[in-house]
């Protein structure tokens, strides 16, 4: 009897104990799935290893980076505090990139686990990249007399080349072997090897300025003669001429004469430029007129709107979503009926911007083009809905004197 007690107490322990580690297993297994949900649930960008150098010193959009739903909206509108999408980007896993063994190796110089790995070779990660470009960016020039034979020619998904990289990084041993494989390719932006060397060096090599002093434009069959300006500005036109280097005749950024006057409000200087250059966009596809709606030149808009009207950017960002950005009320009104309704690649219209960030007093120019945009979003809002939970008198009183 007492044996059978003891055997009774030994077994309910045992499954006491079961029962706590399986409950402690679930807590841990949930918090994984409440993690991972959040991650998920955010519309990120994918990490990118290298910068092509820095933007134009001219105003750019304040671009969104979080998922493009009413929520968001509401959140601005009632000036809630919002999740610091900086600190959960940095909760994703790098190997969410899906780069190879092989890519690994490469990125190290490694030539003993490349010759292990060559099975993999043509692969590409998220981003677009092979081996290939990683040797190339990393600067292992045996690497990439290795991977060359097999990974030359292929484009990531903004169109780079392995030789983009190498150029790019300032690496001339790997620009001269990448060369007779690569020369002359663009990427999307039309921007050859030369482009990204002469961005981010000062002074690229000379085999590259042999191979790739010609550029193709964006104007179908012209090609300009690209002259050489690094970041620092340390090779003027004297050194250039000297040197026997063709002349700049486009600057490196595609910022042409006619942005650089929208952008200060010059309206003379939009005049004498506006039949060469209209139409033109930079590398980032930005418009003169929209440099124009940023600064809120009124006079400039005018100007160019005929010319440029419902252009969009690399993001789909208009001129009168960057003048909505900017609560640049006169912009707004005179863009309004060419530009609004349209959407830019994260399906925000202009008046999403002019709540996002309080403009509210532009909304009498779109909530009849734009009020009822996003009706078919998950919450079921649209924005004109949406502004309804608005505590702000001022758009309450707009609400009540329109109709939609």
């Amino acid at each position: 009897m007492q044996l059978q007690l003891q055997l009774q107490f030994v077994l309910f322990y045992m499954a006491w104990k079961a029962i706590g580690i399986a409950s402690l297993l679930g807590l841990i297994g949930s918090n994984f799935v409440r993690h991972d949900d959040a991650a998920q649930s955010h519309n990120k960008r994918p990490n990118s290893i290298v910068e092509t150098g820095p933007r134009p010193a001219i105003p750019q959009s304040k671009s969104p980076r979080d998922q493009p739903n009413t929520s968001l909206l509401l959140v601005s509108i009632s000036k809630s505090i919002t999740s610091d999408t900086a600190q959960q980007d940095k909760a994703i896993h790098r190997d969410a990139i899906n780069s190879t063994p092989l890519m690994h190796a490469a990125a190290k110089g490694d030539l003993t686990k490349i010759s292990t790995y060559m099975h993999m070779v043509s692969r590409q990660d998220n981003r677009g990249m092979t081996a290939l470009m990683y040797a190339a960016y990393y600067g292992h020039v045996e690497a990439v007399k290795l991977l060359v034979w097999g990974e030359a020619k292929i484009h990531d998904k903004r169109g780079k080349t392995a030789l983009m990289y190498a150029a790019q990084q300032g690496f001339g041993e790997c620009v001269r072997a990448l060369l007779p494989f690569e020369k002359g390719m663009v990427d999307k932006d039309n921007w050859n090897a030369l482009m990204y060397s002469a961005m981010c060096n000062d002074m690229p090599c000379q085999d590259l300025i042999d191979a790739e002093s010609t550029y193709l434009t964006g104007d179908s069959d012209s090609i300009l003669k690209v002259g050489l300006l690094s970041k620092h500005n340390k090779i003027g036109k004297s050194e250039i001429q000297s040197a026997n280097l063709p002349l700049i005749e486009v600057n490196i950024l595609g910022i042409t004469p006619l942005m650089e006057a929208a952008t200060v409000g010059d309206i003379q200087g939009v005049k004498a430029h506006i039949k060469t250059y209209r139409g033109r966009k930079d590398r980032y596809g930005t418009t003169a007129l929209m440099y124009a709606a940023i600064g809120n030149h009124v006079e400039c808009v005018r100007l160019l709107r005929t010319s440029e009207r419902r252009e969009q950017d690399h993001e789909g960002f208009t001129a009168l979503m960057r003048a909505a950005i900017y609560g640049n009320i006169e912009c707004i009104e005179l863009l309004a009926a060419d530009e609004g309704g349209m959407l830019n690649n994260i399906q925000w219209s202009a008046i999403a911007y002019l709540i996002q960030n309080n403009h509210f007093e532009g909304l009498q120019y779109l909530l009849h083009l734009e009020g009822n945009l996003h009706e078919k979003e998950e919450v079921g809002y649209s924005i004109f809905s949406l502004l309804e939970h608005s505590a702000n008198p001022q758009v309450q009183m707009l609400l009540q004197a329109t109709e939609i």
